[in-house]
């Protein structure tokens, strides 16, 4: 939404290699440049210690304030890929 104009936008969503390997879906930044292959997942912190190392990083800026109605969205941080490491399910 644009204010109260419904607006419909394509996000350009593509799968990217985790540090260990593994397939994210992640978010292409700037894919009108070309060559230009940067690319974040958005991560919602899993526990307690998670939740304190997001803490020292800057939330998701909205300020347009179209984010706020999403629970806890200001928890969630943009991470590259290339920083995640993907655990087995029993881990």
């Amino acid at each position: 939404m644009n204010d109260s104009e419904r607006v419909e936008v394509d996000i350009p969503v593509t799968v990217r290699s985790g540090h260990n390997g593994g397939d994210i879906r992640v978010v292409r930044l700037d894919p009108s440049i070309p060559g230009y292959a940067v690319s974040a997942a958005l991560v919602f912190p899993a526990d307690n210690t998670t939740e304190r190392i997001f803490s020292q990083a800057p939330a998701t800026r909205d300020n347009l304030r179209q984010l706020r109605n999403y629970t806890n969205i200001r928890k969630a941080r943009w991470v590259r890929p290339e920083n995640i490491r993907i655990l087995d399910e029993g881990n």
